[in-house]
């Protein structure tokens, strides 16, 4: 491994890879200097600038990385110098100007990869708001000419990022009205404004926005209702129009953080209370931006505005955050109790991290069980953090691996400053982790992650740690010269060998390419024996499960069975540039693990700190909407029925005769698919609609007189009846006992019927029906052509209350006893005696995105030839029994 040193004038503050390659590096000192290194940051040399005029800020574009500017500080006279690059930084002209700029956004788009915008910098006091000019250049800083006035910085930019069906020309902005406070902080006297033309003409979408942000194709902006009191608004056509987000909370004096999920999914981070407050709740968010329910409460939240909160990067749906279990006490002063969590689901649930069962030299840790402890937990730092430690790091092109500081302790430890801090590596996206090292590590990976190097952070060191096998042994790297490291940077995409070490002034250099003689070969036949690669399946962990039929253990994530190939741990050669593969094996049938609670819900917690879902019940939250003035007090009275409803608690009739006037009920189950989520079929959690019908027996009372005047109160008012109804006897029914029987199971099983099936008459006259409920997959039997009915799905193995658990009923043709039920999992049954008795039958598929019909001679659609063995046994049972 070879070690250079170089260096600098100034402490680094910033560093850009440019070109192919990545060879090119720019570094930015604190002093307002350029230095450009050709050779990976071996040697630099000096861009400048001017001696009157450093630099404050490097603008590079997206669009073509060659392109650049050096942003100048200001002769403070409001002239000031950029220096233009459109070769990589190899060549700068000087560019004057009587402005001076600051923020400088390049067009994303390659045919307009010249356009830049900046704000024209006069200054801006403390405690005041930052207005002016919005500056435009078409020649990559050339000239500048303005195109706006009284922006707000830095909110504007192109409305291409948002989305490419906007206009090349579109920009997006907020703007200050004429005569309006300039004091900083949430201002009414804001507006969200955009144009199609560079501001030749433009128009006013959204009233009193004060800052946007961008995550994914949504644009997010925050609006002052008043000075005190934030709404938060979403646009998925960039910027053309807005809906207000659904939540149920209120935003006065709170400030947000967001974060980009998974394919259309958001989560946001909202801090509680007043602005200095460590606490918030997380909420996740639909396909369309604008509907959110709660994910997680009282998310750890830093004074300056950062969540705890990490995405893994590369595996779609994993996210970590710190939760605080004592709010209340927090609020009166104390230290928070914190617990690290994982969810690999976008935010649907979360759970407790898996600490490692030893440290870095192979003790238990002082809370184990072992040692007479409670228990222990692992507890990371995030971005932001107080300490100003590492935090949780991933890489797109290093699966599943996360490099992160923390510390192992009890379960809901208090942070108070003096626990033993240690570096931690987990392999499968955050799940498991192992103690790599004693004490904070500032940290970087490479070779897709098959290179780790450390360094003890912010102290004197003469040597660097490195792992070429993610972790199993550690080398050290003796350093020229000791240095006091501040950080370690390799390219971003985690894809080269050579590593750059910051220490002040000073740059090391560690060139890992010659550690290995062979590249690594293989790729296409991950998992042989002579191939350097492996299958890695990320996949929610076991305790997702609960191993019912309709929540089974399973190898998927996110819906689908993925599979990536990445270097086995263990091999000694090097990745190299290109290799990444993942490859989708199937889609899956749909659990209960892929449902989130829907708006208005939120899943039941557990008082014990180590567990924090208790079972899957998403229940109604509306009281708290009610209190936060998001719901009404009928709202929230109607919501609460319709729970009962679904739960069954409620029968249709009760619900339609309190609430009448709504003939349609959309009734949600409280939950919903998570955004983002691509399982198809197999447990149907969504929303069930049913239909509010007249009895025929109403309109003949209508024109029957009560013995009551239009002023009067009936003798006896029409309420639902909560108390079961008494059961008849069995014999000697009387047509009017049988009408109400009847009367009684239509309440039940709502009106009408999802399925009513007749079967043949038997030899003594009598008919058998089956009825399945539309409402909660329940199946009632008739022996006596509808007069009596009773409720055979307690019969039928598996089947489970409110998951719609029988989803269809199929009569053969060929022999009317024989019938098959469609279950809404991989659990079906089948009947060989018209609906008397009933079998179970497993499939590893759900039947229900597909048809399943009987014929004579065939069965279609059926795999496995399901339905022609089951006709097959009838026939054999039969010949038998002659």
């Amino acid at each position: 491994v070879a070690v250079t040193d170089s260096e600098v004038t100034g402490d680094v503050v910033d560093m850009r890879w440019l070109g192919e390659g990545a060879r090119v590096v720019l570094a930015q000192t604190k002093l307002g200097i350029v230095f450009r290194s050709s050779d990976e940051g071996r040697t630099w040399r000096r861009l400048g600038p001017d001696k009157e005029n450093k630099v404050v800020a490097i603008a590079t574009s997206d669009a073509d990385k060659s392109r650049m500017i050096l942003v100048g500080e200001g002769d403070g006279t409001g002239k000031s110098t950029q220096w233009v690059s459109t070769d990589g930084g190899d060549k700068f002209f000087k560019a004057r100007a009587d402005i001076t700029i600051r923020g400088v956004k390049f067009h994303p788009s390659p045919d307009a990869a010249s356009w830049a915008l900046a704000f024209k910098h006069e200054g801006c006091s403390p405690g005041e708001a930052c207005l002016g000019s919005l500056m435009l250049t078409t020649n990559s800083g050339g000239t500048w000419r303005e195109i706006a006035e009284d922006i707000v910085y830095p909110h504007y930019d192109w409305a291409q990022r948002v989305g490419k069906a906007a206009e090349r020309s579109a920009v997006m902005a907020v703007q200050a009205t004429r005569n309006a406070a300039t004091k900083s902080g949430w201002n009414p006297d804001r507006r969200f404004i955009r144009t199609d033309n560079l501001f030749a003409t433009s128009s006013t979408t959204l009233e009193k926005a004060n800052k946007f942000v961008m995550v994914g194709k949504f644009l997010f902006v925050a609006c002052a209702e008043s000075f005190s009191h934030v709404s938060l608004w979403v646009s998925s056509d960039q910027g053309t129009s807005f809906k207000r987000i659904r939540i149920a909370a209120d935003l006065k004096q709170r400030g947000y953080d967001l974060l980009k999920g998974s394919d259309f999914t958001t989560l946001v981070s909202m801090r509680l209370g007043s602005s200095g407050v460590d606490y918030g709740n997380l909420y996740s968010s639909d396909a369309t931006g604008s509907s959110w329910s709660l994910s997680l409460p009282s998310n750890q939240h830093m004074h300056n505005g950062a969540a705890s909160l990490a995405r893994v990067k590369g595996v779609d749906g994993v996210y970590l955050t710190n939760q605080v279990l004592n709010p209340r006490e927090v609020d009166q002063g104390k230290f928070p109790k914190l617990r690290t969590i994982v969810s690999f689901d976008d935010g649907g649930k979360w759970l407790p991290m898996v600490p490692p069962d030893v440290d870095s030299e192979g003790k238990p840790f002082p809370c184990s069980k072992d040692l007479g402890g409670t228990g222990c937990a692992l507890h990371l730092y995030f971005r932001g953090n107080k300490k100003g430690y590492p935090p949780v790091y991933s890489n797109q092109n290093a699966v599943g691996l996360l490099l992160a500081t923390g510390w192992v302790g009890e379960f809901g430890a208090v942070e108070d400053g003096t626990r033993p801090v240690s570096t931690f590596l987990s392999r499968d996206a955050g799940w498991t982790w192992m103690e790599i090292r004693k004490g904070v590590h500032t940290y970087d990976m490479g070779d897709h992650g098959a290179l780790l190097v450390l360094a003890r952070h912010k102290e004197p060191t003469k040597k660097l740690i490195y792992s070429w096998n993610e972790g199993s042994t550690w080398e050290e790297l003796e350093l020229r010269k000791e240095m006091t490291v501040q950080n370690i940077v390799t390219h971003p995409n985690a894809t080269s060998e050579v590593f750059l070490v910051l220490g002040g002034d000073e740059i090391a250099v560690a060139d890992f390419k010659d550690l290995h003689q062979r590249p690594c070969h293989g790729a296409e036949t991950p998992g042989d024996k002579n191939s350097d690669y492996e299958h890695w399946n990320p996949r929610l962990p076991m305790r997702y499960f609960d191993g019912s039929d309709s929540n089974p253990r399973s190898d998927c994530l996110m819906g689908q069975k993925v599979m990536y190939t990445r270097r086995k741990r263990l091999s000694q050669c090097f990745n190299g540039q290109e290799h990444e593969k993942k490859v989708v094996e199937n889609t899956c049938a749909c659990t209960q693990a892929d449902y989130e609670c829907d708006v208005l819900y939120e899943r039941a917690m557990s008082s014990d700190p180590k567990v924090y879902t208790h079972g899957y019940s998403c229940e109604w939250a509306g009281s708290r909407a009610k209190e936060a003035g998001k719901l009404s007090a009928d709202e929230e009275k109607f919501g609460a029925a319709l729970s009962q409803l679904q739960k069954g608690s409620l029968t249709l009739d009760q619900v339609c005769a309190t609430f009448p006037g709504r003939h349609t009920l959309q009734v949600p189950s409280g939950y919903r698919k998570i955004t983002g989520n691509k399982c198809n079929g197999g447990v149907n959690l969504g929303e069930q609609v049913f239909h509010c019908t007249a009895d025929e027996s109403s309109e003949a009372d209508d024109d029957t007189s009560t013995g009551a005047t239009d002023d009067e109160e009936p003798d006896d008012p029409i309420v639902p009846d909560l108390e079961p109804k008494e059961e008849f006897p069995p014999d000697g029914q009387s047509p009017v006992q049988i009408r109400q029987e009847a009367d009684l199971w239509m309440t039940r099983i709502d009106r009408p019927p999802k399925q009513l099936i007749h079967l043949p008459e038997s030899e003594s006259g009598k008919q058998t029906l089956l009825a399945l409920s539309q409402s909660l997959g329940t199946l009632y039997r008739s022996t006596d052509g509808g007069h009596r009915w009773e409720d055979c799905s307690i019969e039928m193995e598996g089947v489970l209350k409110g998951v719609d658990s029988v989803f269809s009923i199929v009569a053969s043709p060929a022999d009317p006893e024989l019938l098959f039920f469609v279950g809404s999992d991989v659990v079906n049954w089948r009947s060989t005696d018209g609906g008397q008795t009933f079998e179970v039958v497993r499939t590893s598929f759900a039947m229900r995105s597909g048809a399943v019909s009987y014929t004579h001679l065939r069965a279609h659609e059926t795999p496995e030839h399901l339905v022609c063995r089951l006709l097959l046994e009838k026939k054999k049972k039969k010949q038998v029994e002659v």
